[in-house]
C-alpha cells in the first residue's frame, strides 16, 4: 500500500462512528490523476483509499479522519455520510468491467476494515445509494453480487411470495425501507429506483417499477 497524504480532511463529527464503506469510481484515469485531484486543496474533495486497476492501493487520509468523499448524502435518514463512512475510489470510467485484481484488492481491503471497525454485513454502500439524484458511481458493471457471495453485502434472491406480494404503490414504502432517501415526487422516485436498479437489477436500469424489480425490492427488505 503506498501512502500519499491528502490535506483534504477534517475530524469526524462528535459522537460519530464508522458503520459504511462508500464504493466509488473516479471517472478519471490514470490514478495519478484521480490522486493529484483527491489531494488538491482547491477542489475539497477527497477519499482514504484509491485502488487502481492493477489492484495497487494508495492511501490518502487516515481512517480515524473524515474524508471528503460522501457529499450531500442520506442514509436511513442519517445525513453526514462523511463521518460515518470510510470512502474507496475505485479507478474507472464505468464505462466497462472492473478488472479481477483490482476487486480482489477492494474484496482484501473491505475485509480488513470491517474487521478494524466491527462492521456488520451489509456494510457497503454505492455513492449512487446515498445520492442518487446526482451520482451513478460505482456503476451498472459492479459486482456487487460477487462481493454479496463473499459474505460483505447483501443480495436479494426473490421468491414466490415477492414477487406474489409485490405492487407498484408500495414501491417508495419500500425503498425507504431498504435506506434510500426517497420522496413522493416522481423524479425523486424514478433516479432512487435507478439507484437501486444499478445495484440489484443492473440489466434493466429504467427506473420503472417492473415486477422483477418490485420483487427484489420486497426480497432485499425481508433480508435486512
Amino acid at each position: 500500500m503506498k501512502h500519499i497524504p491528502s490535506p483534504n480532511f477534517n475530524e469526524r463529527a462528535q459522537k460519530s462512528f464508522i458503520q459504511y464503506i462508500v464504493l466509488h469510481y473516479t471517472a478519471m484515469e490514470p490514478a495519478q490523476k484521480a490522486v493529484e485531484r483527491l489531494c488538491d486543496p482547491q477542489h475539497e474533495v477527497s477519499a482514504h483509499y484509491v485502488i487502481d486497476y492493477d489492484g495497487q492501493i494508495t492511501q490518502l487520509v487516515d481512517e480515524d479522519k473524515r474524508a471528503w468523499h460522501a457529499g450531500e448524502s442520506s442514509w436511513k435518514g442519517q445525513d453526514d455520510l462523511n463521518s460515518r463512512s470510510i470512502g474507496i475510489e475505485l479507478v474507472s470510467m464505468g464505462s466497462k468491467p472492473f478488472p479481477q485484481p483490482q476487486i480482489e484488492s477492494l474484496q482484501k481491503l473491505i475485509k480488513e476494515i470491517m474487521q478494524k471497525h466491527n462492521l456488520k454485513s451489509p456494510c457497503l454502500l454505492g455513492h449512487s445509494d446515498i445520492a442518487p439524484l446526482r451520482k451513478e458511481d460505482p456503476g451498472v458493471f459492479f459486482p456487487w453480487k460477487k462481493l454479496a457471495n463473499q459474505g460483505f453485502d447483501a443480495f436479494p434472491s426473490p421468491n414466490k411470495q415477492d414477487y406474489a406480494i409485490s405492487s407498484e404503490a408500495d414501491v417508495t414504502t419500500l425503498l425507504r425501507k431498504v435506506g434510500y432517501a426517497c420522496t413522493d415526487d416522481e423524479e425523486s422516485k424514478r433516479m432512487t429506483l435507478m439507484a437501486f436498479q444499478r445495484r440489484y437489477c443492473a440489466e434493466k436500469v429504467d427506473g420503472g417499477a417492473d415486477e422483477e424489480t418490485r420483487a427484489r425490492l420486497h426480497a432485499l427488505v425481508r433480508m435486512l
